[in-house]
C-alpha cells in the first residue's frame, strides 16, 4: 500500500516532497492530506488522511484503510485543543480526497423515511389518553395490539363497532352499527382480558380493587389480547 510506505518513509527521516510544510495548523490542512498529529496529554502519535475538519469544533477527522485490498476504513476525531503538534507527511490527491465520500442521498427516499417516523410518532401519540384513567389505558394497549383502536373522550373505540366505556368492564361495551357478533365477541376478549389481569395481579400481591400500573403490562396486554382474542373466536 503506497500510503503505508510513505508512512514508513517518512518514520525513516525521508524528506518531504517539494512544497509540503513540516508542520501547519489545523486551519491549513486540505482534504485527502495524509497527517501525523502529535496529541495531548500523553503526547500521542497518530497518522491518517484528512477526511474533514469540523467547522464549528474544530475537531480533526482522520480515517486509514483496513489494508491495501479493502475498502473499509477507522475513522478518528481528533480536537483542536488536543493537537500538540501537526505534521503534513503525504500530499492531498484526488484518490484519497475521494476516498469515503458520502453516498449520495434521495432526497424521495429521505422523505418518504420522514413520513414513516411522523406517521408513527402521530399514531404512537394518539394511543395515549393523559384524560384517561389507569384501567383505560391498559384496555386500549391491549386491544390495539391486535385490533384497530382509538379514543373518543375516555371511552375505547373498537374497529369502528364497538364503544367501551368507563370503567371498562364487557357490559360497558356498546355496539356503534348494530353487529351483535362483533359485540359479543368484544365483551369476551374483554372478559379474558381482565381474568388475566386479576390472575397477574393476586400473582404479584395486588389484592382487592388495587390496580397495577397498566404499562408495565404493555407487552404481556397484547400477547393477552391476542390470546384472548383466540378464545373468543
Amino acid at each position: 500500500c503506497a500510503l503505508l510506505l510513505w508512512h514508513r518513509e517518512m518514520a525513516d527521516g525521508a524528506p518531504l516532497p517539494p512544497g509540503l510544510k513540516k508542520k501547519v495548523v489545523v486551519e491549513e490542512l486540505e482534504v485527502g492530506m495524509v497527517i501525523r498529529a502529535t496529541v495531548k496529554p500523553d503526547d500521542f502519535v497518530c497518522e491518517g488522511v484528512v477526511y474533514t475538519v469540523d467547522p464549528v469544533t474544530r475537531t480533526l477527522v482522520l480515517y486509514n484503510r483496513v489494508s491495501a485490498e479493502s475498502d473499509e476504513c477507522s475513522i478518528r476525531l481528533v480536537p483542536k485543543h488536543s493537537i500538540t503538534n501537526l505534521q503534513v507527511i503525504g500530499e492531498a490527491t484526488e484518490e484519497r480526497a475521494k476516498f469515503g465520500e458520502p453516498t449520495p442521498v434521495d432526497d424521495k427516499e429521505l422523505e418518504k423515511r420522514e413520513r414513516t417516523a411522523m406517521e408513527a410518532m402521530e399514531k404512537a401519540m394518539a394511543a395515549l389518553n393523559p384524560r384517561a384513567p389507569k384501567p383505560g389505558q391498559a384496555v386500549f394497549d391491549a386491544l390495539a395490539k391486535t385490533m384497530d383502536c382509538a379514543w373518543l373522550d375516555n371511552s375505547v373505540v373498537v374497529l369502528d363497532q364497538v364503544k367501551i366505556d368507563p370503567p371498562y368492564e364487557p357490559d360497558n361495551c356498546l355496539s356503534l352499527d348494530g353487529d351483535q357478533n362483533a359485540l359479543d365477541r368484544i365483551r369476551r376478549i374483554l372478559a379474558n382480558l381482565r381474568k388475566k389481569w386479576h390472575k397477574q395481579r393476586t400473582a404479584d400481591g395486588v389484592g382487592g380493587g388495587g390496580e397495577k400500573n397498566p404499562r408495565r403490562h404493555t407487552k404481556a396486554g397484547g400477547d393477552d389480547a391476542a390470546g384472548a382474542s383466540a378464545a373468543a373466536a
